[in-house]
């Protein structure tokens, strides 16, 4: 015959729910001998104490001293569930906690780090941090939140930003800066061009797919459902967008597209680009941007793209040849002796672009005479701030636009309408 298990020592204690339980499945074996009246007698149903000590895995003392139901029905206590608090809260209240007094040691330490462009992890900056400061207590994981809070992230590392505090940068971004406010001063109206490309397939990488559906589906499964929306295939026929922004919006007539041979996403548009083409749209673009201005005086902003920047006559630099630095100079009436060497003509080429206010004084683009011609300003963004043209934002919303409509099997035309 079965034997009850022995006295459960070293486990431990019940909680209220396994308590219920057993209770409840002690009512439901006591029910049974009940129901099954004298049948039930010499069998192990007539000893719903030891059947409940078997089916719950307890000793026979722990079921007498839990005892039976004190009504028909007890339910089983819910337990308390965990509370689960977001990232965001626990960084603020790990924040809280330690910013006073660790929030600039721990800053510093990590930046002298990046200064050495050191290779920096949780667990050597916080070993680190320990052996420096014996009352540096953090655990690992409230390292981590305490990191995030004081704004650090793990992502790519984006050493660009140092271009930016480069001085001659500094100078040409203040002096942007400058002259757009003196323009807008002045009342006058700014036009923001720029170029983009399209092409043809043109959709979303992303979406959202079935993951029960496996890669080699039945044919019936196809048939109920799909394998989710195609790839994206990020190549094909491209086309070059130009077009023009005021404060008011697209200038009418200025958006001009440039088909273009087939080419991958990854490829930059500018081999597709050359100053003829944008030098010919400037030329019928302006006077449309002039009714815009209504009077105005007109001021077109535009980057530093090699089309943009076509010199009608460019100044000889180191490599150029001795011929071509006699010449430039004799073209600019600077009088040149016939047994003079190349390193003379190249200080006596120093000292003349000096004089006229160094090389950007000098240089002549053809983009500024085609604007002098209709009494038009060119406005340079500064080096590597595209993001100071506001087209580019109206290139992301269109390009959104095409991403969120456009089919894997879309032609270019289809794109373009």
């Amino acid at each position: 015959m079965l034997s009850a298990p022995l006295n459960s020592v070293g486990y431990p204690p019940l909680d209220e729910q396994a308590k219920v339980v057993i209770r409840r499945v002690r009512a439901f074996f006591e029910e049974l001998r009940k129901q099954l009246g004298r049948e039930c007698h010499d069998t192990i149903f007539d000893a719903p104490v030891q059947l409940t000590s078997l089916a719950c895995g307890v000793s026979l003392a722990t079921v007498g001293r839990i005892g039976r139901l004190e009504a028909g029905y007890e339910p089983i206590p819910r337990r308390r569930s965990r509370t689960r608090f977001s990232k965001k809260y626990i960084k603020e209240q790990i924040l809280r906690k330690y910013g006073e007094e660790w929030g600039d040691i721990v800053r510093h330490f990590i930046h002298s780090k990046l200064k050495q462009e050191l290779d920096v992890t949780t667990s050597d900056a916080r070993r680190e941090l320990s052996d420096a400061y014996p009352s540096f207590k953090m655990s690992h994981s409230t390292f981590y939140y305490f990191l995030k809070g004081l704004g650090f992230s793990y992502k790519i590392n984006r050493g660009q930003r140092f271009i930016f505090e480069r001085a001659d940068l500094t100078m040409k971004r203040a002096a942007y800066l400058s002259t757009i406010a003196q323009a807008r001063t002045l009342g006058s109206c700014l036009v923001f061009i720029d170029e983009t490309w399209v092409f043809s397939s043109m959709t979303k990488k992303r979406g959202w797919n079935d993951t029960t559906i496996p890669r080699f589906a039945s044919a019936s499964m196809m048939e109920e459902y799909s394998c989710g929306k195609s790839a994206a295939k990020n190549k094909g026929r491209r086309a070059i967008v130009i077009g023009a922004i005021t404060d008011e919006g697209v200038v009418p007539g200025c958006t001009k597209v440039i088909i273009s041979g087939r080419a991958s996403i990854e490829e930059d548009y500018h081999r597709d680009m050359n100053h003829s083409m944008f030098e010919e749209w400037l030329r019928d673009s302006i006077p449309k941007m002039q009714h815009v201005a209504a009077g105005r005086p007109l001021a077109v902003v535009m980057d530093n793209a090699p089309y943009h920047s076509r010199q009608l006559e460019k100044i000889p630099t180191k490599s150029s040849t001795k011929a071509a630095i006699e010449d430039y100079l004799r073209s600019k009436g600077v009088e040149v002796a016939q047994n003079s060497s190349k390193a003379d003509l190249l200080e006596e080429l120093q000292s003349f672009v000096t004089s006229r206010g160094g090389v950007d004084a000098l240089r002549n683009y053809a983009v500024e005479n085609i604007c002098a011609e209709f009494g038009v300003a060119v406005i340079r963004l500064p080096p590597f701030h595209c993001f100071f043209n506001p087209i580019e934002m109206c290139w992301s919303q269109m390009k959104g636009h095409l991403n969120r409509l456009g089919k894997p099997g879309d032609s270019l035309e289809t794109v373009l309408i």
